[in-house]
C-alpha cells in the first residue's frame, strides 16, 4: 500500500524563486524508483510547481498515484542521518550544503545532479535510463554513490571510483575540481534541503534544483517542515 508523508512548508524566500506555505509529501512509500535503502526518493509539493516545472519529465511527476501533482526525484546526501516514525515533526532550511557533517555542496555533485534532475545526464557518456525498470535502479544506485562520494565520503564512499561511471564522468568534465566544494551559493542550480526535528536534532539531508539564475544568489529562511512520518528510512544503499 501507498503511503504518504505530509508535510507543511512555511517559507520566507529572499530572492527568486518565490515558494510559498504548502505540503511535502514524501509519497508511494519512497516513490517508485527507491533502490536498496537509498537512491532516488520522490517528494510531493504543489507549493514548489515553480521549480518543479523546470525538472525534466523524467525526474518529475514519477508517482502516477498522487492526486496533486506535481512530485520531483531527488537522493540524499548524508549516509548517517535518518527519518524516524517516533518523529512527528520536522523543520527544514534550504541551504548551500549538509547539517551534520557540514559539507558545502561540490561541483561534482552539483554537476551530477543538475544534469539529473533536468534530464541531460540520459545523453551524456554515462547515461541515465529514465525508462526501464531494471536499468534505472541500477542508475540510481550508483549516481547515490557518486553523489555520497562528492559529498564528503558519506558512508564510506570516500575513494573515488572510476568504475563508477558517474563519478569517472564528473571526473572528466571537472578534473580535480570534481570533489571541491563549489564555495559559492546555487552553483548549477543545486541547494540542499536540510531537516531536523524540533529537538534540534539533524534528520536526513536532500538535493533540489532550481534554474540556475545567471548567479543570483538563492537565500532561502524559515522553511518549517511540520509532517506525520508514517515509515522509518535510513537513507543509504545497502552492500
Amino acid at each position: 500500500m501507498k503511503k504518504t508523508i505530509a508535510v507543511v512548508i512555511t517559507i520566507t524566500a529572499l530572492a527568486v524563486p518565490t515558494l510559498f506555505a504548502t505540503p511535502l509529501n514524501l509519497v508511494g512509500g519512497y516513490g517508485p524508483w527507491q533502490t536498496g535503502t537509498g537512491g532516488e526518493f520522490t517528494f510531493q509539493s504543489p507549493g514548489l510547481s515553480g521549480i518543479i516545472a523546470n525538472y525534466y519529465s523524467g525526474s518529475k511527476n514519477q508517482d502516477t498515484t498522487v492526486a496533486d501533482q506535481p512530485n520531483f526525484q531527488t537522493f540524499c546526501v548524508e549516509g548517517g542521518e535518518y527519518i524516524s516514525s517516533s518523529v512527528q515533526y520536522y523543520n527544514a532550511n534550504m541551504s548551500d550544503g549538509s547539517l551534520m557533517t557540514g559539507v558545502h555542496v561540490t561541483y561534482g555533485a552539483a554537476l551530477l545532479y543538475s544534469m539529473f534532475a533536468s534530464g541531460t545526464l540520459a545523453a551524456a557518456t554515462p547515461g541515465y535510463d529514465y525508462a526501464n525498470t531494471t536499468s534505472r535502479t541500477s542508475d540510481a544506485a550508483l549516481l547515490q554513490i557518486a553523489l555520497w562520494h562528492y559529498m564528503g565520503g558519506q558512508d564510506g564512499y570516500v575513494a573515488y571510483d572510476p568504475n563508477n561511471k558517474y563519478e569517472a564522468y564528473a571526473n572528466s568534465v571537472l578534473g580535480a575540481l570534481d570533489n571541491t566544494s563549489t564555495g559559492v551559493s546555487g552553483v548549477d542550480g543545486v541547494y540542499v534541503l536540510n531537516m531536523y526535528d524540533l529537538s534540534g536534532a539533524n534528520a536526513q539531508d536532500m538535493l533540489i534544483w532550481t534554474t540556475p539564475d545567471g548567479g543570483t544568489t538563492v537565500m532561502l529562511l524559515g522553511i518549517g517542515l511540520m509532517g506525520l512520518v508514517l515509515a522509518s528510512r535510513r537513507f543509504s544503499i545497502a552492500r
